[in-house]
């Protein structure tokens, strides 16, 4: 069955390679499979075809990367400067001569270079104007919309994001999805409208009352063994800025869980992992044998009961944890329950994301509009407008089904 499938595919190959060159393939294959060297292959037997009657004008070889397109150019050129070495017909040599010497007429491109050629070969009809200035392929430091992002949020043109704490490069690649999918309405909630905005305050009060209450369940706990987000917070205090507190309640509530869910646990069940999960919460340096045997101990108490008696009777025994693990679940009992630290979770984001689609796609209109006063044409608006030229002008296409015949 092997072998039968081997023949087929070397049949294929073949046909690819030397004949039907009047008809069009789709050949879908994996990394390595000679992709590259088949497509060779059928163009240079194409240009030595007299009846097929192509020259290297009329072809377009288009490829994805830089790397792809100039290897392609080595291997067809190499392809005919070894063949022109070896042939003594002088027919044949002479032929071989003038496709070496046409050669560089061909388009073996990127997609994004044949899209530049097309657009400045008809500045007027593609609306690029004569002096546009098309972005490198060879990456300039992330391109145009990079540069003009960082100086847009270094210039303090994006203060509601800074305000709760949005990353610069997260912000960014809304940004560039943004101009990815032009066409893309982003659904968002302006803050500017007052009940969106009475939304945001509640949430912003629902992290700050969070933050405190974790601060004052900490007993003698020092809030700089917490990890760096809770820490900046608790320290802060009440100057604490909205993004501090943002991202405290963020990670106390995901820790908060955490404890809460071991609270819950059957008895006897993963004490170990619960015991690292208070370990890595508040950073503890007791002796982890010790409050293994602690805590196995105060999960048995809980053994048989159920739902809040559970809880109350785990709570009973919390004080033969060692010191430090006591506060932990102390802590957990005095924060809010595991639906209202999800909640809270999700309200954030649901904040952030509307504050981040708001603020960011009003940005990337002002700069969308600046681009096109100043005719920059990044990568994604060569396929664009390339492929709004070709539809929307049948002379083009015309003229472009003329010139390229294969």
């Amino acid at each position: 069955m092997n072998e039968m499938l081997l023949q087929q595919d070397q049949i294929n190959r073949d046909r690819l390679c030397s004949r039907d060159f009047d008809k069009n393939f789709l050949v879908s294959a994996g990394a390595g499979a000679g992709k590259t060297f088949t497509t060779v292959e059928r163009v240079y037997n194409m240009l030595l075809d007299p009846s097929a009657d192509i020259r290297p004008q009329d072809i377009v070889m288009i490829t994805f990367t830089i790397k792809a397109a100039t290897e392609m150019k080595t291997r067809l050129s190499e392809k005919v400067r070894k063949e022109l070495g070896k042939v003594t017909d002088p027919q044949r040599k002479a032929l071989l001569g003038r496709l070496m010497d046409s050669l560089p007429e061909m388009q073996i491109s990127t997609i994004h270079s044949f899209c530049r050629r097309i657009l400045n070969d008809y500045p007027l009809e593609s609306g690029v104007g004569f002096a546009p200035q098309f972005e490198s392929e060879e990456g300039d430091h992330g391109g145009p919309l990079a540069i003009w992002f960082d100086r847009a949020w270094n210039g303090g043109r994006c203060p509601e994001c800074q305000r709760i704490g949005v990353k610069q490069d997260l912000a960014q690649r809304f940004m560039e999805n943004l101009n990815k999918f032009p066409t893309t309405q982003p659904q968002y909630a302006d803050p500017a409208v007052p009940e969106n905005r009475e939304l945001f305050d509640s949430v912003m009060n629902e992290c700050r009352h969070l933050v405190r209450a974790f601060y004052e369940s900490l007993g003698d706990t020092k809030p700089d063994i917490f990890d760096y987000r809770i820490r900046n917070a608790l320290l802060a205090g009440e100057d604490a800025t909205d993004a501090q507190a943002i991202t405290a309640a963020r990670k106390i509530a995901k820790d908060g869980k955490t404890v809460i869910n071991w609270m819950g646990k059957k008895a006897g069940k993963l004490p170990a992992k619960a015991c690292e999960a208070l370990r890595c919460l508040l950073d503890l340096k007791e002796d982890s044998e010790e409050a293994l045997e602690a805590m196995e101990k105060v999960l048995l108490m809980g053994e048989g009961a159920k739902g809040d008696d559970r809880r109350a009777r785990i709570v009973e025994a919390i004080p033969m944890l060692p010191d430090g693990y006591r506060e932990a679940a102390l802590m957990a009992e005095q924060l809010p329950d595991e639906e209202q630290l999800k909640a809270l979770t999700e309200n954030i984001d649901n904040m952030i994301h509307a504050v981040v689609s708001d603020e960011i796609f009003r940005l990337n209109q002002e700069y969308v509009r600046e681009r096109h006063e100043n005719h920059v044409i990044t990568l994604s608006d060569m396929l664009i407008r390339t492929a709004e030229l070709v539809r929307e002008h049948p002379e083009v296409r015309a003229k472009l089904h003329e010139r390229y015949k294969v």
